[in-house]
């Protein structure tokens, strides 16, 4: 499987950082729960520490990956069907644009 991998730099320190992508995360699922519902997205989620291991799996694709959140980083690793490799650079981007938004908010 390809992997996708993106280290994005903070300046919120581990546990700030850790707390908005948690948040982040429970919002998106209300924001887009048609969507998600629409494509059925199922995912499994677990927290050790600062490293979130996921798999998920939608219209009969799946990946997995993790999140690793440092002092200064956060660091996302994912791996992607290869069925989904034409639409690597849109997820990226996403992922990124997320992410920065999510790490660099006012709270």
């Amino acid at each position: 499987m390809p992997k996708l991998h993106k280290v994005i730099h903070h300046t919120l320190g581990q546990e700030e950082a850790i707390r908005r992508i948690k948040q982040r995360r429970e919002e998106a699922k209300t924001e887009h729960a048609d969507e998600i519902k629409e494509v059925g997205l199922k995912e499994e989620i677990e927290w050790q520490g600062n490293v979130c291991k996921i798999k998920a799996s939608a219209m009969g694709f799946s990946g997995s990956g993790k999140i690793v959140v440092n002092d200064s980083t956060v660091e996302i690793t994912f791996n992607l069907p290869w069925l989904a490799m034409p639409f690597r650079g849109r997820i990226e981007q996403l992922i990124i644009e997320e992410t920065e938004k999510t790490l660099n908010q006012k709270s």
